[in-house]
């Protein structure tokens, strides 16, 4: 499977969130989509506010991510990058796509409440969360501090919305959940 997540403008900020407006996943046969197009808001950290900040000074491109000449992000010259830092960190070749499974894996060591996790990775479904990610937690635990610190309090833990129930979370027992338990 392949995804996209169109390049994000200095205009998608808004406040606090990045608006992510159309990514989208191939399916196997690299024609068809494997599902509907996912547009999702991610909340701006304090940890993200101060690197986006860093990066939003580097080049007055309407985009935010630019490589060195100030051209936007395309995925072959991205992956050269990938390849230059992976080199310089001296690690096994891994393809850019695993650092996805390197944040979910984080955010659940973490605690990140998963349904949480499922919006901000853009999933259909929970299934991926808890079937998928989930094994990439063991062998963690070790760095779990450092990468709280790294990804700070407040992306654990969101802002409180207005609403007393954040959106997309059930306060009481639906249908399913009482057929499930009983």
């Amino acid at each position: 499977m392949w995804q996209s997540v169109p390049p994000i403008k200095k205009e998608d900020i808004e406040g606090d969130y990045i608006n992510v407006k159309s990514a989208y996943v191939l399916g196997e046969d690299k024609k068809s989509l494997k599902t509907a197009f996912r547009k999702r808001q991610v909340f701006i950290t304090k940890a993200i506010r101060k690197r986006l900040e860093k990066i939003l000074k580097r080049s007055a491109s309407p985009y935010v991510f630019t490589m060195e000449d100030g051209a936007r992000f395309n995925s072959s010259r991205f992956c050269k990058v990938w390849k230059k830092g992976v080199d310089a960190a001296r690690i096994t070749p891994v393809t850019s796509y695993s650092a996805r499974h390197s944040f979910a894996a984080w955010s659940l060591l973490v605690g990140i409440n998963p349904l949480r996790l499922v919006k901000l990775m853009g999933h259909a479904s929970k299934q991926m969360v808890y079937e998928v990610y989930g094994n990439y937690v063991e062998g963690l635990e070790e760095d779990g501090e450092r990468i709280f610190e790294y990804m700070g309090k407040d992306f654990v833990i969101p802002q409180k919305s207005k609403s007393p129930v954040p959106y997309g979370y059930s306060t009481g027992d639906s249908f399913l959940s009482s057929a499930l338990t009983s």
